[in-house]
């Protein structure tokens, strides 16, 4: 009883100015990772799944001197291969509790909160010495149970990303432990609530709060309500940390709003869309702390501002995201996004724009697991911001198009 899973993504990029104020800051490549997975019953009741990953090929890159393609060896490319997931997975080991132990992907790619896995829709280059922020595929070692009951969910986690000595606590060991509850009452609301706590080896320095605290954590509470052509949800977290758990010497904040409507027209589907983002540390100047995210692959808006060497600052920032998303009935297969952004640094003292940002996004849905996409987007960077020169170009451009194969 073996059955394979995973996913092909195939991503071309052209982009300019992609770091304002950068000095190398043109580059255009396309980029492929393969996700592939077996999952087969090794008794009647456990089952072994293992994912392997290849996410290190580029469009040309095995060039010979004379422009030709040379072709990869077999060793060359199983050198490459990584093993992103290994674990068990149980159902009902206890009441109603399932579990997956190993070496495995973890939360939702957009999390605020924490997630360990693979990014879409946007360069996962290694190196963000030559280009963008890196997106390296992430995994956590871990122990996971599950609890579905009629109208609740809850998860409880156990995991380590780092283990640098197995007989001894050092400063870079890094363990988890995180506890989530999600109630739906009624069938158009959610409530959720979670806590993480990340513990190192560390002795607490104020100085350095994001990697040298013992514990650093996160709480936090999310609402939603989907109904009557509505997606409403409203998510705050906070961090804590500090010599001991639950000590307070963090005190990061996020808070995001988002809304959306559906209308039904008589030939088409439109979805206005509109988020609110605010994240900043816990004093009055909001400089001393940050907020810190379990999120491996950081938390980025904009297919240009989200890829930027300027990442999104995490101890004063603010966005506005309005955006429509909208379907035709002559083209049913297609769907099209339009997106507008403002970013600040909502530092009291400057209190400065860091720019605007424009995506245009389209998607082709050839069958339920093969999507194409393309899109374009412009990033009007403000000179006024202290990171950056006034004299250098204040707009870059973005050009994208890929597909994504799934089973």
């Amino acid at each position: 009883n073996v059955e394979t899973y995973g996913e092909i993504e195939i991503l071309g990029v052209n982009h300019t100015n992609y770091d304002y104020g950068s000095t190398a800051d043109d580059y255009r490549n396309t980029q492929v990772r393969v996700i592939y997975g077996l999952g087969w019953d090794l008794l009647d009741d456990v089952r072994a799944n293992i994912t392997f990953l290849n996410e290190d090929s580029y469009w040309g890159e095995s060039m010979t001197t004379t422009g030709g393609q040379k072709s990869e060896s077999v060793n060359s490319y199983l050198d490459s291969i990584q093993v992103a997931e290994a674990n068990i997975a149980m159902e009902d080991v206890f009441w109603s509790w399932s579990t997956k132990i190993g070496r495995q992907f973890y939360g939702d790619e957009h999390s605020f909160v924490i997630y360990y896995g693979p990014t879409h829709g946007a360069e996962f280059n290694d190196s963000a010495s030559t280009g963008p922020l890196p997106r390296v595929t992430t995994y956590l070692d871990a122990a996971r149970f599950d609890y579905e009951g009629m109208n609740t969910i809850a998860t409880v986690l156990y995991g380590k990303s780092a283990e640098l000595h197995k007989d001894n606590d050092v400063t870079s060991d890094v363990s988890f432990l995180g506890i989530e509850g999600q109630y739906m009452p009624t069938e158009e609301w959610t409530f959720k609530a979670h806590v993480y706590d990340r513990r190192t080896g560390a002795a607490f320095t104020y100085t350095d709060v994001s990697t040298t605290a013992k514990h650093v954590g996160i709480y936090g509470l999310m609402a939603a309500y989907e109904g009557n052509n509505w997606m409403l949800d409203a998510e705050y977290d906070a961090n804590y940390g500090g010599k001991k758990i639950f000590a307070n010497k963090l005190k990061g904040q996020l808070f995001d709003f988002n809304a959306a409507y559906t209308w039904e027209a008589s030939t088409s589907v439109w979805t206005p869309r509109l988020e609110y983002l605010n994240i900043r540390g816990g004093d009055s100047d909001h400089l001393s702390k940050q907020y810190i995210t379990f999120n491996t692959q950081a938390i980025r808006r904009g297919m240009i501002f989200g890829n930027s060497l300027l990442k999104t600052p995490t101890t004063h920032f603010e966005m506005w995201n309005v955006g429509l998303d909208a379907k035709f009935d002559k083209a049913e297969d297609f769907r099209f996004g339009l997106d507008y952004f403002t970013f600040e640094d909502t530092n009291v003292a400057s209190n400065e724009k860091i720019g605007t940002e424009w995506d245009l996004m389209a998607y082709y849905d050839y069958s339920e697991n093969v999507t194409f996409n393309a899109g374009a987007a412009q990033m009007n960077w403000k000179s006024s911001y202290a990171s950056v020169s006034a004299t250098d170009n204040n707009k870059s451009h973005k050009l994208q198009a890929g597909v994504n194969v799934r089973w």
